[in-house]
């Protein structure tokens, strides 16, 4: 399947619960069920909730009593032990035998299987998708982030810029490990380090003239001097604002303990865009 199909196939089978009642919602889940499992990708993601959640903690001991979930892993895992359980015994025994039966404490069976449905097989379905779109998302990412790395370091590896190509992957290899003590806003001073050489080997190779009143440090400054020193037309002053932009973001997200992958993931990839389109100067230089 392609990346999205599992997502539009998770919707079509949800869908059957729709009108589900308490004589036909068994068979419903059952079918749901088996396919997930069948799933590679739903698999996966069933196994690591598996992992995550203690079992013991989560439905009770003595009978009759509710089962404890409040988090929105242990929600889902109960609706995904609701449907394994329910190719036992009917899906409604199950919400009774866990005193799951709504707020008037109903004794009517459809009310309790709606019940069942909203308070956990819908999460637990919910769950899956939002995992699901989340992979797809990091796929999508990740090819993004795989097109422009390989034409970023090809440019500076042909332009005899090893240190930059080594800090662009660097940056790269560490989206493929895992998040856990990842401090994301350090990807804000690898990509403003690697912007920086990249305009002061560039000023340098081009031999451009720089005002004795612009620090060395100042790489906004550099670029502006970079590109207007350069023939290639920049007449609204676009490619300049979009490197100066770059250098800004990537200074806020270096100070801010709180960014995530996704805005540190957003930042290489300006980055990297920034970067191949100074380094594509330097062949048009004066």
């Amino acid at each position: 399947m392609r990346s999205s199909e599992p997502l539009d196939e998770l919707r079509r089978q949800r869908s059957t619960l729709d009108h589900a009642n308490a004589l036909n919602v068994t068979a419903r889940l059952t079918s749901i069920l088996e396919w997930l499992c069948k799933e590679g990708e739903t698999k996966e993601i069933i196994e690591r909730l598996e992992a995550e959640i203690d079992a013991s903690k989560v439905f009770p001991q003595a009978r009759s009593s509710r089962v404890v979930a409040a988090t929105r892993e242990e929600i889902a895992f109960v609706g995904y032990a609701l449907m394994t359980n329910c190719r036992k015994s009917g899906f409604w025994e199950l919400c009774v035998g866990l005193n799951i039966r709504g707020a008037y404490s109903s004794s009517n069976v459809n009310e309790i299987t709606r019940t069942g449905l909203d308070e956990y097989v819908l999460p637990f379905l919910d769950y899956i998708e939002d995992e699901l779109a989340s992979s797809v998302s990091c796929s999508t990412l990740t090819s993004m982030i795989d097109v422009r790395l390989g034409t970023v370091v090809e440019q500076c590896l042909v332009l005899g810029l090893p240190e930059v190509a080594q800090l662009i992957g660097d940056v790269a290899a560490e989206f493929a490990e895992s998040e856990a003590g990842v401090r994301w806003q350090n990807v804000g001073n690898s990509c403003r380090e690697a912007l920086r050489i990249t305009v002061r080997e560039l000023i340098s190779r081009a031999d451009l003239p720089i005002d004795a009143d612009v620090q060395a440090a100042n790489v906004k400054r550099l670029a502006r001097v970079l590109v207007e020193q350069s023939a290639v037309s920049d007449s609204r002053g676009t490619l300049t604002r979009l490197i100066e932009a770059v250098w800004d973001h990537a200074q806020s997200v270096t100070h801010r303990e709180a960014t995530t992958k996704e805005e540190a993931a957003r930042l290489f990839i300006w980055s990297c865009l920034a970067i191949s389109e100074l380094v594509a100067l330097l062949p048009a230089a004066k």
